[in-house]
């Protein structure tokens, strides 16, 4: 593939499931662009192609600097329809993650909680259309450059399974397992799912894996429903009291012991790190550490999690 429309390919920057995403260059605004293009398998899948566009109303909705911002959308040849989006030149967080955890290099306390704000934010642009993101995960967090600046912007991307909190009811699970809140394993979803997400993020972060770090997604699954995750600071010693009863409340297995919404969080995040009174946090057993890192995050399929399901692990 050389051209899409007036845009020229360079190179894949990435696949999954449903889509490629290439990295393009509009030759005359001289911009390097992602285009996102759905997979020649799913041309003929209603439901797919019409969460595909979806993804790109929810984009051009946003307008907010912390979610990536869509220019145009079109149709190849074939039929497959194609996003044109800003493109995120400085990577995700998940390479950040890996790059710190493989050179054992912390996030500090400060770094950590300055990008889960800066995720909060963009989540409070969805949530007030109303929509939850429900795929939150390093991978979906991207960095892009400020022009004219040495400065870079965090922005929220993938957007394909996002759904209306007023349709958030579903018959299966949908997310990553490693990011997933466990009411999703029952296909519900409201903002208190996404801040969930998010606090597996920032938990990762400061402490190199995730609350759950098993191989499997029924383990997950099953470990969620066991035990809150070991407390924060208890891996991270430098973390403050008010940061970790901030973390493990946005944690809580029940969403109604968690903050209501993305803007409850980030203030918590802020009041935490300022020496304000800590959340309350949740009480009970501590899952168990377990051995070796996770697999790359990968979305859940409704086939696995039928799958984990047939098994009476959910």
């Amino acid at each position: 593939m050389e051209r899409v429309g007036r845009y020229r390919i360079d190179r894949v920057l990435g696949s999954g499931a449903f889509a490629t995403v290439w990295l393009g260059h509009d030759d005359e605004l001289d911009v390097d662009v992602a285009i996102k293009i759905l997979a020649e398998n799913w041309l003929h899948d209603e439901d797919i192609r019409q969460r595909f566009l979806d993804e790109a109303r929810i984009l051009w909705r946003a307008q907010s600097p912390n979610i990536v911002r869509i220019h145009h959308i079109d149709v190849l040849e074939d039929g497959r329809p194609y996003l044109v989006m800003a493109f995120a030149d400085q990577g995700s967080l998940e390479d950040r993650i890996r790059e710190r955890v493989t050179n054992r290099r912390q996030f500090t306390v400060a770094e950590a909680v300055e990008i889960s704000v800066a995720i909060a934010t963009g989540l409070e642009a969805a949530h007030a259309l109303n929509i939850v993101h429900r795929d939150l995960k390093p991978s979906a967090v991207l960095f892009q450059s400020i022009p004219g600046t040495d400065q870079t912007q965090l922005v929220l991307a993938d957007f394909g399974i996002a759904k209306s909190i007023a349709q958030s009811k579903t018959t299966v699970a949908t997310g990553t397992p490693h990011y997933m809140a466990p009411e999703q394993g029952e296909g519900r979803v409201d903002q208190r799912t996404d801040v969930y997400s998010a606090a597996v993020i920032l938990y990762e972060m400061l402490a190199g894996r995730v609350p759950y770090a098993f191989d499997s997604f029924a383990e997950v699954i099953k470990a969620q429903a066991a035990a809150p995750p070991a407390a924060i600071d208890l891996l991270r010693p430098d973390t403050p009291a008010a940061l970790a009863a901030t973390v493990a409340k946005a944690l809580a297995r029940n969403p109604n012991d968690r903050f209501g919404n993305a803007t409850e969080w980030k203030n918590a995040l802020i009041a935490a790190v300022s020496g304000e009174s800590p959340a309350p946090a949740s009480t009970g057993p501590v899952a168990p550490v377990s051995g070796g890192e996770p697999p790359m995050a990968a979305t859940m399929t409704a086939e696995q999690f039928l799958a984990a399901q047939a098994l009476s692990l959910i």
